[in-house]
This record gives C-alpha cells, structure tokens and sequence, in this order.
C-alpha cells in the first residue's frame, strides 16, 4: 500500500529517471531550471536532488549566475561524471580497439590491439583478458559499471551469444562470448554483447542526426559490406530471428554469376563490394587509359575511385554510378518495409558527396511506388569515427542510470 502523501514507487522511478537523463545532456544545472525543464514541481526536484547528493552521483558545482530563484544566485549541480565507468570492446577485421568512458562519455583510457585475420578464438580472448587488466590499472580507483562488447556478426543480445562472426568463421556458431568473457575476467557488472551497428544506431538516436526521429535506417557500406541498424517506433527493431538489419543480402540481381559470402547470389552486399569495383577499375583500364586513378597506383583502391568521382574522373563516374543504381534499388526495397523517416547511408562509400546522393536519389525516385510521395528522405553522413564505441557506451550509461534510479 502507498502511504497517504507519498508517490507510488514508479512514478519516483521514472521522475529519478527523467533528472539522471537531464542531467547526462546538460553540463549545469539549478533546481529551477531542472522543474522548468521536466515541469516538476521544485519540491519533487529538491527530494530527488538531495537522494542522488548523498549517494554522490551528482555533485555541487557552485553558485550560477542567475537571480531569479528570490534574489539568490542559485545552487549549480552536474552529473559527477567519475561516479562510474564503462569498458567497450570493438572486436573488428584485424584489430581490438577498447575504450574506457566516463559518465560524460569523456574518453579516460585507449588501447589498440592489432590481430590476425580470422585469428582462432583461443587466441583473441587472452587479447581481451589482457586489455581488460590494462584498463582496470588506468582506470584507478573508479568503479567499473559495465562491459560492452560491439561485435560484427548475428547476436542474441539477450544470451551473450554470437551466433556467427562475419570476420571470424573459424570461431564456429553459437559462441557464447559473454559467458567466456565473464569466466575469463571473473567480474560481477553487467556485460552486454551486440551487433556494432546497433550501437553505432544508437548513438545516432542518442547523439547524431535522428536524435528527434523515431523511426530511421542506419546503413552502413563500405569495405566491411553492407549491414543496418534499424530504429522503428521509437525503439531498436531486429527481428524475430535477429536477422532484420542483414540488409546487405537482399537478392537484387538474380542473373549475377558471382557466389556472395552467404552462399547466395545477387546479394545487394556483393554487388557493390569493395573489392569488385576496385577489380572492375582494373579490367576497364584500356577503356579508360587516361583515368586519373591510375596515376598513383597500378591498383587503384575505393579511396582513389571516390576521388577521382569527387573530380570528375570519367572511370570513376562510371563505376559509382554502377554502385549507386545496385543502392537506390537496395533503399527502395528498404523504404517499402520499414517506412521510415529518414534513411541514413554512412561508411566509406558515404565519402562520395552530393553528386553520388544525388544519382542514388534519382533513381531511388524512379524505382518506388510512384503513388508513394511520402518516401523517406536519405542523406550521407560521415560519422564519427568512435561512434559505434560511443553508442555502446551510451548505451550501457543509460542502463546504469536506470539501475540508480530503480534503487533510489
């Protein structure tokens, strides 16, 4: 029974849970403006601010300039962003890279880790014992919150499990990492496992472009494939099966001859990979012999394929306009199950600019529904460079802050 006076315990969760996250988006803050900001009351404000004072979460900051709380300057308080931290592993194609973040998700401690390609997983867990022990050191008397570890494959984020590594087919199927990680470290904090580009998803929600939107695609192409992240009706969508953002192996040309990794054909994923437009380049060179981006190599890569677009090369031209039709096909399929908002195209064949959009644009327009006016708007955007690690690290502050709030 609730007593006469008191609120239900929910309500002061979720009242808890609305400063935490005010206060993770605004440096400084006074009473006032916090009850101006969520609409409570100044009562309500100073109860919740007095609970998370005394357990130091957040900490006084002084006095602020403002006078408009009777005449006195008021009391400034910020999220005490050393309260705790959070560890983030990217386990990418031949490299490790960990990250240690404050609660402002202010980076504390850095370490890169080169390893083999498809490197078995006996050898890359010690890598990770190993970097886990090295962080702990530097991170020194602050108290770890949370693991999280972005991975590049199919998870069960519920599980710890990675059903299959994209990088690491030798590791086998249905490897239980968050399990293996757990016994290796012997920690007691929460260690989450997921897909990299749900976090990188989520840190465009929490931080990026669609942070106003609630339903928008995240794709990502480049010299990893093709891969989504898809965010729909205000939350992470994946699938019964998780397999939602698998986007890269949507069939869209069932006449192609070359075997995609997935054992398909035609896959959208295989039709602009990397490593066939650079091969195409070379079987066009007598064609165009004059092409810019032979001049610094006899083996021209994307990079050198997307400068000459942005400067007008006739062979580069050709070949991302290629990219850009297998695309608008692939974003038209997508715009037709999802719906969403905004479609957002990001890696390295984002670097191409307007002039690419542009020709993924006209013929995305050409293949929808013509009595569809509404499609999703889509636009480039080079990203971050940490942005999955900062989405892993968003993510896993956000769950602590909501423990904090539970237990207030």
């Amino acid at each position: 029974m609730t007593r006469r006076g008191s609120k239900p315990r929910n309500v002061r969760d979720n009242n808890t849970k609305l400063l935490l996250n005010l206060y993770r988006d605004t440096s400084l803050l006074s009473v006032s403006k916090i009850a101006q900001t969520t609409h409570l009351s100044r009562t309500t404000v100073n109860k919740i601010n007095d609970s998370l004072l005394q357990k130091n979460i957040i900490i006084p900051q002084g006095k602020g300039d403002s006078t408009d709380e009777g005449g006195k300057k008021p009391q400034i308080y910020s999220l005490n962003a050393d309260y705790g931290y959070v560890m983030c592993f990217h386990i990418k194609y031949e490299k490790i890279l960990l990250r240690l973040f404050n609660l402002r998700l202010e980076t504390i401690y850095r370490e890169d880790e080169t390893i083999l390609r498809d490197a078995p997983l006996e050898t890359v867990l010690p890598r990770l014992n190993l970097m886990f022990n090295n962080s702990l050191k530097a991170a020194e008397s602050r108290p770890l919150t949370a693991v999280v570890m972005a991975v590049h494959g199919t998870v069960d984020r519920e599980k710890g499990t990675l059903f299959h590594s994209t990088y690491f087919p030798s590791w086998g199927l249905n490897i239980p990492l968050v399990d293996l990680f757990k016994d290796m470290t012997d920690i007691k904090v929460p260690v989450y496992l997921d897909n990299w580009i749900n976090f990188k998803t989520h840190a465009a929600k929490e931080m990026g472009v669609s942070k106003e939107l609630s339903s928008f695609v995240l794709i990502d192409a480049g010299y990893h494939g093709v891969v989504a992240g898809i965010f729909h009706n205000d939350k992470p969508y994946d699938g019964e099966h998780n397999l939602a953002g698998e986007v890269g192996h949507m069939v869209i040309d069932p006449n192609d001859t070359e075997v995609c990794q997935c054992g398909g054909r035609g896959c959208l994923e295989r039709l602009i990979l990397t490593s066939r437009i650079e091969a195409d380049a070379l079987k066009m060179r007598e064609e165009f012999p004059d092409s810019t981006i032979f001049r610094a190599s006899d083996k021209p890569d994307l990079d050198l394929i997307i400068d000459g677009f942005l400067n007008d090369d006739p062979l580069s031209r050709h070949l991302l306009t290629k990219v850009a039709h297998w695309l608008a096909i692939g974003l038209s399929n997508i715009n037709l199950l999802i719906d969403p908002q905004l479609i957002i195209l990001e890696g390295e064949y984002a670097k191409a600019g307007p002039d690419f959009l542009n020709l993924i644009k006209e013929k995305f327009y050409k293949v929808s529904m013509v009595r569809n006016s509404n499609r999703a708007e889509i636009i480039l955007n080079e990203a971050h460079s940490s942005a999955t690690l900062l989405g892993a690290a968003s993510f896993a502050i956000g769950k602590h802050l909501e423990e904090i709030a539970n237990s207030l």
